[in-house]
């Protein structure tokens, strides 16, 4: 038989054990609960409690509109934004837009977007367009290859590196605009197989510079040509 223990209204705050079950029973359990203020901070719903589970490391998650599957690089500490990488497509588009920030849907925690994974568009047989958002630091290596139908790219800001074969044998792909001035590193055949007079627009100040970082083993050719 379960045991209640009525408290007054006027119970001073502090920590309560009540006794759930019958004091005979082996069973019987403990319980705490606390009676304050109401002015703590402890979580008073079931999306609070969520949103205190950290996601770690190597964790994945599919953004809210179902489109794209990211895998968490580091975590969320406090008032700072977590890390995040684009690993995958999970709904096919023709248009595809990656944000600078994502939350994730189950603990509305939210991550900045900082890479583009190896191999996470290759082979993609729809996408015709992708903007690049404004965190992304690193497109990785065979990112878009082998996109056929991939036509137009624009890169945002803070662009550090595009790894190797990135944009590889994208037949289709013509235009390519580059908004970041960090642009340090360019690898092997990383625009090898795009159309052959595909045109690079870069920010003015780094048109010199990007002209060089494209070399012939980047896959450009005579024809491609880097404006402003």
């Amino acid at each position: 038989m379960a045991m209640t223990y009525p408290l007054r209204d006027n119970s001073p705050e502090g920590t309560y054990t009540v006794a759930i079950g019958s004091e005979t029973s082996d069973s019987q359990k403990t319980q705490e609960f606390m009676i304050g203020t109401g002015n703590n901070s402890e979580p008073t719903n079931q999306e609070d409690i969520v949103a205190k589970e950290t996601l770690k490391p190597g964790k994945a998650f599919t953004s809210s509109d179902g489109i794209l599957k990211y895998k968490v690089l580091k975590s969320v500490a406090g008032n700072t934004l977590g890390t995040v990488q684009v690993t995958k497509v999970a709904k096919q588009k023709t248009k595809v837009s990656i944000p600078a920030q994502v939350t994730d849907p189950k603990t509305k925690q939210k991550f900045r977007v900082t890479s583009i994974g190896a191999n996470a568009f290759k082979g993609n047989k729809k996408i015709t367009k992708v903007s690049i958002g404004n965190e992304i630091e690193t497109i990785g290596a065979s990112a878009f290859s082998g996109c056929k139908k991939l036509n137009s790219v624009t890169i945002g800001k803070k662009v550090k590196k595009i790894e190797s074969k990135a944009f590889y044998n994208c037949k289709k792909l013509k235009k390519i605009t580059i908004k970041s001035t960090k642009l340090k590193k360019v690898g092997k055949k990383a625009i090898k197989g795009i159309f052959k007079k595909a045109v690079i627009k870069a920010p003015k100040k780094q048109v010199k510079a990007y002209n060089k970082l494209f070399s012939k083993k980047t896959g450009r050719t005579s024809s491609m040509k880097i404006k402003k």
